[in-house]
């Protein structure tokens, strides 16, 4: 459960509804001790932790407990087990035990157990405060081997040879068992079979005569088994599994081969598989696999053996690759959203799921860490840290007294949106569960689901009664946490026509809501006051206030926030009136703006208020004192992040800092005013560190961070002997030589305050070769050709070069030379400015690089650009000129040309043979023929031999003779110079024609002469008209006029038609094919 302030500043100059102080989480920071979900620290427990002659083991976290194994008489089945609760306080579970060996454990706190000797199934419950002996659970006989357990009961698998074997359901009641079919003969469970999730188990089938191992699951409801068997690795025979969290692990192997493969996917609550996906693959078998985090997260895996010398340490694997673990780690478990192992079989620690370390979990008290909100009252502090998943924070509870002291959770945590501590009690409004209220003494009651999916921020809470502001509704809701099959219920006025009370007050206090009257009457403002228990409003009068614009309560008083003026366009003030109406009001003085100008917030607490300015100054007022004035109270480093002020008996005030360090002061009555009282420093930061080799050994380096103390460093991992040692906190480097080069591939740095602690991993790996230094660069501008040179020097102590590579900026091989080399080259076929690495290859795998930057033209591989001129479409001289022009960033080397020509009669030949015009520019002059075309296209050729393609043919047509169409009746030859051939046909009468057979064509002109006289034509194709009738008249005579006619494109003969008794004069007709 999160906690976060509600309380809503009032600004002492704006006449506006109060707004909510919302303050965005920062990041996650380490959990505390103290805080719900928190690892828990092993204070108490009867054990050593790095004594290797007694074990530990982790077995299951139920509810808010760490159920742990000490094995007093060795590493077999005896032993003893422990229950850690949260506060640090332990218990034993079980006496000495002989053959007992729990294997199954559930979030209700149910364990089941096989006792060897009777065969006999154990189950028990951990419940609360109250444990249980595990001898004195319910017993009953069974005849095989435990798989698990739902809510419901019990899985086993039953052997009564010679009868195959079955699994059988059992309830928590006992009674008759229920028979599972889906066993084929021969087959039976494997001795990985993994826990439940919901209720739905699975397990590892194993063929016949131990044969192929495969994976199921059942659903304990129903008794279907589901068989699992993915394509590709995922299917091979199946080594290791765990179910967990709606998510399932498992190694496979190939028989014959050395590489052994991790998978998961995701499991419903009927046992369903989906998605099943391989995350990587292992040179070793003997990991015990824990998916956490759900379907989408880790996969955590441990030895198997508590062996030193040839088990790996332990890998933490997901979709992004895999962390190696820095000691070997044995028997993970799950806890909260990661996991808990043994290190070494002698102490406890955490996993951290993104670097692969190992927090230990020490016997040490620790404090928040960095603060985000905060909720004072009735000596209590609630605080919340940054220390949770997500961006939210966890709750810790403070009894304000001597020193501040650590006080105990007041429940587990839960993501939250919303909390208030007022009058002895606390509000919370969870994501994941529903509104819950929390008395003085502890006690929870939790009210209906409509809050949750309804409301979005508690405006007060008093008694067993809460005031929320729901979602897009107007108006408050009042929830009764009593009740939780009770429906929030929406406060209303009865006067005003049911008017709703605004979800603006932060004012809910003995019982009483309180908002902004919205209605007025003269200069005096209103206030509606509305007793949740009679659900009866009245209003209380605030003299010369005008309109209220917002209220605040605590204790017997109420805020009111004044719009003076008879427009209500006046100054502001702020005005307390008693909380039944009956004393006159009292007007606070302005409290001081801020040094940007900006209003200072005001907050009311019982008997006095609160104020405070953008850069961190709080001031304070006492509402009883004859002279009201606002006196210092505090300076903090920076703008604040959160206050909160007491409404109950303490007059407290608590603020989170720039910083995120949460303070809390008195606020005195009399004398001088105390220094206000830290709740105690943060956390330290995580170390940075750096791990350089010195010959044989090793240096750590580390930086401590200036503003929080750190009492001590723990280090663990490096190849160390031993694997976990500490250093004083004014250490900030240790020198040794690793005992176990093999477990020296990188460590944790933990830096350790009463605070917390935070840690870093440093990968290490081998020793590396030195550096290339010295890099040069040069680019052949014609080749782009890329040589590097470099120097080079083997040095003592650290790996000889075997060769060198050229790598890009992609780690991609462009080069590989010999160790004895200094330079190489590559060709940087694309236009390039990148850098090139100079990667030096040494022994047993190890590498260094350096890098330069480089800028390479490239290889010019675009063909030149060309630009053509136009050739006219009708020629009369029968010849024209056409142009091109190239252009290109290696040169033009030539301009080609080809030619192609037609008659209307005719298509089109091939091309003529490529000629060159030029080198960046051509040109070439086109003979045509009489009534036929010509067709040129161009193209270019650059001086890296790239050849463009041909350009759109560009086309002449030179027109026929008159004398070479077909012409009827009624036309005359005509002669004179200013014609073409010095000759033309005309006529004066109508519908006389002009024919020509063609066997097609794309555009008609006729070439005729204009006159202010002339008449007018109509072009004819097969007996259809085209268009319409096409004049010849100018204002002056023309000779030779090329006119364009409407032609469709389809057609085997040109027919021109006269359409007037006018004169038309014709010197030729062009058709281009």
């Amino acid at each position: 459960m999160f906690f976060s302030s509600s309380r809503r500043p009032i600004a002492a100059s704006v006449a506006s509804a109060v707004t909510a102080a919302v303050l965005g989480a920062a990041p996650a920071a380490t959990a505390v001790a103290e805080d719900a979900g928190t690892p828990v620290p092993l204070a108490g427990v009867p054990i050593t932790p790095r004594d290797t002659a007694v074990p530990i083991t982790p077995l299951a976290q139920v509810g808010d407990r760490l159920l742990v194994r000490r094995d007093d008489i060795g590493w077999g089945d005896g032993g003893r087990i422990f229950s850690v609760s949260r506060d640090g306080s332990t218990a034993a579970l079980t006496a000495d035990l002989d053959g007992l060996s729990p294997v199954a454990f559930g979030d209700d706190g149910r364990v089941a157990a096989i006792e060897s000797s009777r065969s006999t199934l154990m189950t028990g419950v951990v419940d609360g405060e109250t444990i249980a002996p595990l001898e004195s659970f319910a017993t009953w006989p069974v005849n095989g081997q435990l798989v698990g357990f739902t809510d419901d009961g019990v899985l086993t698998l039953a052997r009564p040879l010679p009868d195959p074997s079955h699994l059988e359901f059992t309830s928590w009641a006992g009674g008759a068992a229920t028979r599972f079919p889906g066993l084929e003969d021969g087959e039976t469970i494997g001795r990985y079979s993994v826990g439940s999730s919901d209720s739905v188990l699975a397990f590892t089938i194993v063929g016949p005569d131990d044969g192929f191992r495969s994976l199921a699951t059942v659903d304990a409801a129903t008794g279907t088994i589901r068989r699992v068997r993915p394509p590709g690795p995922c299917g091979y025979p199946v080594q290791e599994s765990r179910l967990h969290d709606g998510a399932l692990a498992w190694t496979t192997w190939e028989s014959g081969s050395d590489v052994h493969t991790v998978c998961r996917a995701a499991v419903d609550t009927s046992g369903s598989v989906s998605g099943p996906e391989q995350l990587g693959t292992l040179a070793r078998a003997d990991l015990d696999v824990l998916p956490v985090g759900g379907p989408d997260g880790a996969v955590v895996l441990t030895s198997r053996w508590y062996s030193y010398a040839e088990t790996p340490a332990g890998l933490v694997m997901d979709r992004n690759g895999s962390r190696a673990l820095p000691a070997t780690a044995h028997d993970a478990v799950a806890y909260d959203d990661g996991a808990v192992v043994s290190v070494d079989g002698t102490s406890l620690a955490t996993v951290d799921l993104s670097s692969g370390g190992l927090n230990e979990l020490l016997p040490e008290r620790r404090l928040p860490a960095e603060a985000s909100r905060i909720s004072v009252d009735d000596g209590r502090v609630l605080v919340v840290d940054d220390g949770a998943a997500g961006g939210k924070g966890r709750l810790t509870s403070r009894a304000v007294g001597a020193g501040l002291a650590l006080g105990k959770p007041v429940r587990s945590a839960r993501p939250a949106l919303d909390v208030l501590a007022r009058e002895g009690a606390s509000a919370i409004m969870s994501t994941t569960q529903p509104f819950t209220l929390i008395d003085r003494g502890g006690t929870a009651r939790t009210a209906g689901l409509g809050a949750t999916q309804d409301s979005t921020r508690i405006i007060g809470v008093s008694g067993t009664v809460a005031l929320v502001a729901p979602v897009d509704v107007i108006g408050s809701q009042l929830i009764d946490t009593v009740d939780p099959t009770q429906d929030p219920m929406r406060l209303e006025r009865p006067r005003g026509a049911g008017t709703l009370i605004e979800p603006d007050p932060d004012a809910l206090t003995h019982g009483r809501a309180y908002s902004p009257g919205t209605i007025f009457s003269g200069l005096d403002g209103l206030v509606a006051s509305y007793d949740v228990t009679s659900q009866t409003a009245v209003d209380l009068t605030v003299p010369r206030c005008g309109l209220v614009t917002a209220v605040q309560a605590a204790g017997p008083y109420v805020l009111a926030v004044c719009q003076g003026g008879a427009a209500h366009d006046g100054p502001t003030s702020t005005r307390v009136i008693d909380e039944r109406g009956t004393t006159p009001a009292v007007t606070l003085p302005p409290a001081p703006a801020s040094l940007d100008g900006s209003a200072s917030q005001v907050m009311l607490g019982n008997g006095f208020a609160v104020t405070w300015t953008a850069e961190g100054v709080i001031r304070w007022i006492d509402l009883d004192a004859a002279d009201r004035g606002w006196r210092p109270l505090a300076s903090a480093s920076g703008p604040l992040r959160d206050l909160d002020v007491s409404t109950g008996r303490d007059p407290l005030v608590g603020w989170v800092d720039a910083e995120g360090a949460a303070t809390v002061a008195r606020v005195p009555a009399t004398g001088a005013l105390p220094a206000p009282v830290t709740l105690g420093y943060r956390a330290p930061a995580a170390p940075v560190a750096e791990v350089v080799h010195e010959g044989a050994g090793l240096r750590i380096s580390w930086s401590a961070e200036p503003k929080q103390p750190v009492d001590h460093y723990v280090l663990s991992g490096f190849g160390h002997d031993p694997a976990v040692w500490t250093v004083p906190g004014d250490r900030l480097s240790e020198v040794f030589t690793p005992s176990n080069p093999r477990a020296a591939a990188g460590g944790t740095i933990t830096a350790v305050n009463g605070a917390g602690r935070r840690d870093t991993y440093v990968e290490v790996g081998r020793a590396m070769p030195p550096t290339p230094t010295n890099l040069r660069v040069s680019v052949d501008p014609d080749t782009s050709r890329v040589t590097v040179s470099w120097d080079y020097e083997d040095q003592p102590y650290a790996p000889r070069a075997r060769y060198f590579e050229l790598q890009d900026a992609y780690g991609r091989q462009l080069e590989l030379v010999a160790s004895d080399q200094r330079s190489a080259s590559f060709v940087a076929d694309a236009a390039t400015e990148g850098r090139v690495s100079v990667v030096v290859m040494g022994e047993e795998g190890s590498s260094s690089s350096a890098s330069v930057a480089y800028v390479s033209p490239g290889i010019d591989r675009t063909p030149p650009r060309l630009t053509i001129a136009a050739l006219p479409a009708v020629t009369l001289t029968g010849h024209a000129r056409a142009s091109a022009s190239a252009t290109d960033r290696s040169g033009v080397a030539r301009v080609e040309v080809r030619q192609a020509s037609a008659t209307p009669r005719t298509v089109y030949g091939r091309y003529s043979s490529a000629e060159r015009v030029g080198t960046d520019r051509g040109s070439v002059v086109v003979q045509v023929t009489e009534g036929a075309s010509t067709c040129v296209q161009f193209r270019a050729v650059d001086g890296q031999g790239n050849v463009g393609p041909w350009t759109r043919a560009g086309c002449t047509v030179r027109p026929l003779r008159e004398t070479a169409l077909q012409r009827s009746a009624g036309w005359r030859t005509v002669r004179g110079r200013e014609l073409l051939d010095r000759a033309a046909m005309s006529t004066v009468q109508r519908g006389r024609t002009l024919s020509l057979p063609i066997r097609w064509s794309t555009g008609v002109w006729l070439i005729a002469d204009t006159c202010p006289t002339c008449g007018s034509i109509r072009l004819r194709s097969e007996g259809r008209w085209l268009g319409g009738a096409v004049s010849l008249r100018s204002p002056s005579v023309r000779h030779r006029r090329l006119v364009e006619l409407p032609w469709s494109g389809s057609g085997t003969d040109v027919t021109v038609v006269t359409t007037s008794r006018k004169r038309v004069v014709v010197d030729g007709l062009a058709v281009m094919p």
